[in-house]
């Protein structure tokens, strides 16, 4: 992934790349015009939020998010052991995103090295499963290509089978949540 794809993504645009779980169709957090534009694209129910991806803990706070060195330690530790996306309490920095819930699910996708690299050039990442709500996740390339033929762009690769484990932190500790 090249700075091309930062800068598409920087303009406004909405595309689909592999992440650390399955394909996303992603766009900066940032955009709300963006962000809509996913839910317009997928038919996603307006109240449903999505998962945000950040490369560091201070993108974390980009995201309306406050933590303490303690919840930062515990999300990182989960983080670094595996794909989870984690909701987290958030002011309305995102309100776009979290659709007034007040919480964000975020995610650091330690796996991904060129991922975490486009992270750091663009911010946080809308990244929700490439498909129309309701259907299962397009887990190919040229699936995807045709089902979402007006992406601004397509980046392949090598991308896992399954979705992230999703996990709320609550006092310290976290909880998982049944998809």
């Amino acid at each position: 992934m090249d700075k091309d794809i930062g800068e598409i993504i920087l303009s406004g645009g909405v595309g689909t790349m592999p992440t650390d779980t399955i394909y996303g169709m992603v766009c900066s957090a940032m955009d709300t015009g963006a962000v809509k534009r996913i839910y317009d694209l997928k038919s996603r129910a307006p109240y449903k939020p999505l998962i945000i991806l950040v490369s560091n803990s201070s993108q974390i706070g980009d995201c309306g998010v406050s933590l303490d060195n303690l919840n930062l330690h515990i999300l990182d530790e989960k983080w670094r052991r595996s794909p989870s996306s984690i909701i987290l309490p958030a002011d309305n920095t995102l309100q776009h995103v979290h659709k007034g819930l007040n919480t964000i699910a975020l995610r650091i996708p330690y796996s991904k090295p060129e991922l975490l690299k486009l992270l750091s050039i663009t911010g946080p990442i809308v990244a929700t499963s490439v498909n129309i709500s309701g259907e299962s996740p397009l887990l190919n390339l040229e699936e995807i290509k045709q089902e979402f033929p007006n992406l601004d762009f397509y980046i392949g690769g090598r991308s896992g089978q399954v979705p992230s484990a999703l996990y709320r932190l609550i006092n310290d500790s976290l909880e998982p949540i049944e998809r």
